[in-house]
C-alpha cells in the first residue's frame, strides 16, 4: 500500500503502517548500532589524545594472561622476595654499612 509509505528527510521510504514494535525493533536497532560506532570512533580518539593513561593497560593484560597460564599450568610465577622489616622501625640495608645512623 502506498499511502503507508512517507518519505523522511533523508529521502528514504518508511512505512507508517506498521505496529509500534515493529517500528522499535527496526529503528532502534539501527540507533544502535550506529551509536556503537560513534562511541568506538570517540574512544579511538581519546586514546590518541591521552596515550599516557593507557601505558598500564598492556602491561596489566600481560599480568592477567600470566596468571590464567599459571592457574592452568603453563608456567610458573617467581615468588617476590618479602621481608617482614620496614623502614620506620629497622635501618634501612642501605643506612646500615654507611655509619652515619
Amino acid at each position: 500500500r502506498d499511502d503507508t509509505l512517507v518519505e523522511d528527510a533523508k529521502g528514504r521510504r518508511v512505512e507508517t503502517g506498521v505496529s509500534l514494535d515493529t517500528f522499535h525493533a527496526f529503528y532502534t536497532s539501527e540507533d544502535n548500532e550506529s551509536f556503537s560506532r560513534l562511541m568506538e570512533k570517540e574512544r579511538e580518539m581519546f586514546v590518541k589524545k591521552h596515550p599516557w593513561l593507557f601505558d598500564g593497560e598492556k602491561a596489566a593484560q600481560d599480568r592477567m594472561l600470566a596468571i590464567e597460564d599459571a592457574r592452568r599450568g603453563g608456567s610458573q610465577l617467581v615468588p617476590l622476595r618479602y621481608e617482614p622489616r620496614n623502614s620506620l622501625m629497622y635501618v634501612p640495608e642501605s643506612l646500615e654499612g654507611g655509619g652515619g645512623v
